[in-house]
């Protein structure tokens, strides 16, 4: 077994033990369904978007996108700056498992839950639009606007790009974490910068380089496309940027990280 096996093995195990493998994806699930319950509600009375499943689903993904982007900051600082505050790091590295292969276990396995939480979340809330609302076409009186496999297609896309994206906050996250000792300041570095890019984002030039727009932009591409509007992007341009996006802060993360964590000295 080579060492990040041993390391993914031992996240396992260790959450196994936990109370939080049960209550977060319990909490997700809860949450997602609560949201689907007040989008259909307010489609249903033409508040906002159309009353149909796929709308349902897409809007209730997109509300629920920002909440796994945290998760997988808090998930990402704690499984590396909590190593190192609570001094667990040191039997690891001391046994010789190989530094990059301990940050990269640390992060597979961080992103394995965020992408797994926010997938029970997106199951739900697909569940519930579909009790409410059948997944059907979208017609604008008798024309044909978008046929349901085609809005079906974009749903399963949509939900994939920001796994990508989500994969991406990991490593970030996990790169401040590899700088910071303690889980409550990388958390918080983590969220002022995320901040910082949402600020960005009113710079046209800049939004195609920014996380923060990799994470959000598909379900309002999504949600745009299930009410019949003009779409902000063709979806291979979407594809492509937001795949370029997070496969770019993913490499510049790990390798940030990995440069880190071969210089730290075991002084905690």
């Amino acid at each position: 077994m080579n060492d990040v096996s041993r390391i993914l093995s031992a996240e396992l195990l260790k959450l196994r033990h936990r109370r939080a493998a049960w209550v977060m994806p319990s909490a997700a699930a809860a949450l997602s369904a609560l949201v689907s319950v007040a989008v259909s509600y307010a489609a249903a009375r033409d508040w906002v978007g159309v009353p149909s499943g796929f709308f349902t689903a897409s809007a209730t993904i997109g509300y629920l996108v920002n909440a796994a982007g945290i998760a997988a900051i808090m998930i990402a600082c704690f499984a590396v700056s909590g190593e190192f505050s609570m001094g667990t790091v040191k039997p690891a590295w001391v046994r010789g498992v190989s530094r990059n292969a301990w940050l990269t276990g640390k992060l597979i396995a961080a992103a394995a839950a965020t992408v797994a939480l926010f997938l029970i979340a997106a199951c739900i809330a697909v569940l519930v639009a579909g009790l409410r609302y059948r997944f059907t076409a979208l017609y604008e009186n008798t024309y044909l606007v978008h046929s349901a496999a085609r809005l079906g297609g974009a749903l399963a896309i949509s939900t994939l790009l920001t796994v990508a994206a989500l994969a991406a906050v990991t490593a970030s996250a996990g790169a401040v974490a590899s700088v910071v000792n303690r889980s409550g300041t990388a958390i918080a570095l983590c969220i002022a910068l995320a901040v910082g890019l949402g600020v960005l984002a009113v710079f046209e030039p800049l939004r195609p380089l920014l996380l923060t727009s990799a994470i959000t932009l598909p379900f309002e591409q999504m949600n745009a496309m299930s009410k019949g509007l003009p779409l902000p992007l063709e979806w291979p341009d979407l594809v492509w940027r937001s795949l370029a996006c997070s496969g770019a802060w993913t490499a510049a993360a790990l390798a940030v990280g990995r440069l880190v964590i071969l210089r730290k000295e075991i002084t905690f």
